[in-house]
C-alpha cells in the first residue's frame, strides 16, 4: 500500500522551489482514500487515514536506505530500504522544535550520496495546512 501510496503522491505533487513548502491533498479516484503530502527539496511528509510517513530522496538506488537527523535526533535510518520512514511522533515532534532537517540518500544510478539541509521555517504553519485541508476532504 505504502508504495502505491507513495507512487500517486509523488506524481501528483508540483515539485516546490527551493526555499518554499508544497502542500497537495487528493482523494484517489481509484480507491477513495484520501492522500497528502507535504513537500520541500528531497523530503516528503505523507499522510493518510492511519498515519504519516516520510521519504526521503527521489529515485532512490535500489536496496539502499535514506537517513535524517535534526537538532534534537540522532541520525536515523529507514527500518527498510525504499527511503521511507514510518513516522512515530517524535520524529514529527522534533521537526517542529528544529531549524534544520539534513538528509543523506542514494540516487540512481551513481551510488553517490546525497546529503541536503532542509530549512524548517514554515514547516509547523504547512503540516497545519496539510491536516486541515485532510479533513475538509470529502
Amino acid at each position: 500500500m505504502k508504495k502505491v501510496l507513495l507512487i500517486f503522491l509523488i506524481f501528483l505533487c508540483k515539485p516546490a522551489l527551493a526555499d518554499e513548502w508544497h502542500v497537495e491533498c487528493k482523494i484517489d479516484h481509484i480507491t477513495d482514500k484520501k492522500l497528502c503530502i507535504l513537500q520541500k527539496d528531497s523530503f516528503w511528509l505523507f499522510r493518510n487515514e492511519n498515519m504519516y510517513f516520510i521519504k526521503i530522496g527521489d529515485n532512490n538506488y535500489p536496496g539502499t536506505q535514506a537517513i535524517l537527523k535534526t537538532e534534537y535526533l540522532n541520525h536515523i535510518y529507514t527500518s527498510n530500504q525504499d527511503g521511507i520512514f514510518d513516522v512515530p511522533d517524535f520524529i514529527i515532534y522534533s521537526m517542529k522544535r528544529s531549524k534544520n532537517i539534513k538528509t543523506r540518500f542514494q540516487r540512481w544510478p551513481s551510488l553517490a550520496y546525497l546529503d541536503n539541509t532542509i530549512n524548517l521555517n514554515g514547516f509547523n504553519k504547512k503540516l497545519n495546512e496539510m491536516d486541515l485541508m485532510y479533513k475538509k476532504l470529502k
